[in-house]
Order: structure tokens, then sequence, then C-alpha cells
């Protein structure tokens, strides 16, 4: 047998020779009387939950509205409210084309609801850049009208029609490239 192998006894004698020394035992030995001395237990500030924080106003919600009667909603409760906006948007992406062109036509523009409601109707209405660049103009010039909680939603569509605006001039070009690189070939 070898006699160099250490038992578990051992070790486990060593470990708590070591923890339990006298040295740490002398400077453990102020901190326990010194927490013996508070009256109170101390609350720490990271165990305290974070209680739920309800909104103080609730907002109506559009999604059972009927698409037929979205636009026919109006008010300040319903135009200030971005799931107004949301449903229109979800309302007016499931329009026919043609439906969408004679729903705008009847719109007029002259606020800034309506010139969302009309640039939301017409957006899926394969409309050309032309028309696309001409809404996002119009209604950039209503944007300091639009109400702090509508923006958000508003921008976001406000960005994807000026992606779609990219897509079509990066389309534009690789058919003028592909023009010019097929002639090339040819000649």
């Amino acid at each position: 047998m070898n006699n160099n192998l250490v038992s578990m006894s051992h070790v486990f004698y060593r470990a708590l020779r070591a923890v339990f020394s006298s040295k740490n035992v002398r400077l453990s030995l102020p901190c326990l009387l010194l927490a013996g001395c508070v009256t109170h237990a101390p609350k720490s500030a990271i165990s305290h939950k974070q209680e739920d924080k309800w909104p103080q106003k609730q907002l109506a919600d559009f999604l059972s509205t009927r698409c037929d009667d979205i636009w026919n909603l109006s008010g300040r409760d319903v135009e200030s409210n971005p799931l107004f906006w949301l449903r229109g948007i979800d309302c007016a992406q499931r329009l026919a084309p043609a439906e969408a062109r004679a729903q705008a036509a009847m719109l007029v523009d002259d606020t800034w609801q309506d010139a969302i409601k009309h640039g939301i109707v017409m957006a899926d209405a394969r409309i050309t850049p032309v028309e696309r660049r001409a809404n996002v103009t119009r209604l950039d010039t209503y944007v300091i009208n639009i109400p702090p909680q509508v923006r958000p939603v508003y921008q976001l569509w406000r960005d994807g029609q000026t992606l779609q605006l990219q897509l079509s001039e990066e389309r534009f070009r690789y058919s003028k490239l592909q023009q010019s690189s097929d002639s090339e070939f040819d000649a």
C-alpha cells in the first residue's frame, strides 16, 4: 500500500482548521458584535421586487373593428390612439388596388389625420414611385402636428415607404445596368 495517500477525513480536518483558524475568528468577532447592536434588519435594495406599474390611461383596442368601418371613426381619442392607426394599416393592406384608389379619392387631405389616412390607403395600391414620393413629401408637412403617441407608428410606416422608394430606385438602376450590359454584349 502507498502511505502517501491522503484520506478524506484528513482533507476535511485541514479545511475546517483553515476556516476556523484563530486569526479568522478574531477578525470576524467584532463584525458579529456590531451586527448584534442593530435594532432592525437592514433592507436590501436589490431584493425589492419591481411592482407592476399599469398605465393610468387604458387605450381602446381596434382589433375587433371591421375594416369597412375603421376610417369612419374620428375624434381626438381615436386619432391619438396608435392602435387605431395600426388597424388602419392592416385594413389598407387587405384592399385591392382599385378599391384602395377609390377609397383614397374620397379622402380630402387637409389635416394630418386625413393626410395619413390617404397615404396609408394609397401605399398598397400599386402606386408609382412618383406617387409614393408625393405622399411622403405631403405627409412630411404635417409631421409637427402628429401627436407624440402616434409618431412612432407613423415613423415606422414612413420608413417602410422610404424603403419601398429605395427598392424601386435600385430596381430601376439594375434594369438600366442590365440594358447597357445587354447592348454591349450584343455589339
